[in-house]
């Protein structure tokens, strides 16, 4: 069974639509969205990188990433998980239809759009 990795829960959120794509596991906590200290060594910032990274090391092919929180969490999980796996599948959520819709990136598709004439121009 797939699971979906929520990057921050926060309780303004109901992530609970998500769990029909497999079992929800949250990689940090709502008060872990404003620890990132614009101090970039930081130990506090540290520890909760290394949280979010701890969640994700068991995180497969076949699993889902829901983006939430802050943006430089967001970017790193992406990175962290793009280099271990090769590709990611987020669940964005759709306002109008009220549901997730998972949204494939992968390194390979990546690359030829970076390696394309149009970003040349």
């Amino acid at each position: 069974m797939s699971n979906v990795y929520a990057l921050q829960d926060h309780e303004k959120y109901d992530f609970s639509m998500a769990e029909t794509f497999g079992e929800l596991i949250f990689c940090a906590g709502s008060r872990d969205i404003n620890t990132l200290y614009s101090i970039q060594r930081s130990p506090a910032n540290q520890e909760v990188i290394h949280r979010m990274y701890k969640s994700l090391k068991n995180f497969k092919e076949d699993d889902f990433l829901i983006i939430s929180g802050n943006p430089i969490l967001i970017g790193l999980a992406i990175e962290f998980l793009l280099t271990k796996i090769g590709k990611v599948t987020i669940l964005k959520w759709d306002s109008y239809s009220k549901q997730y819709n998972p949204f494939l990136l992968d390194m390979e598709t990546l690359c030829k759009l970076e390696h394309s004439d149009n970003l040349n121009n």
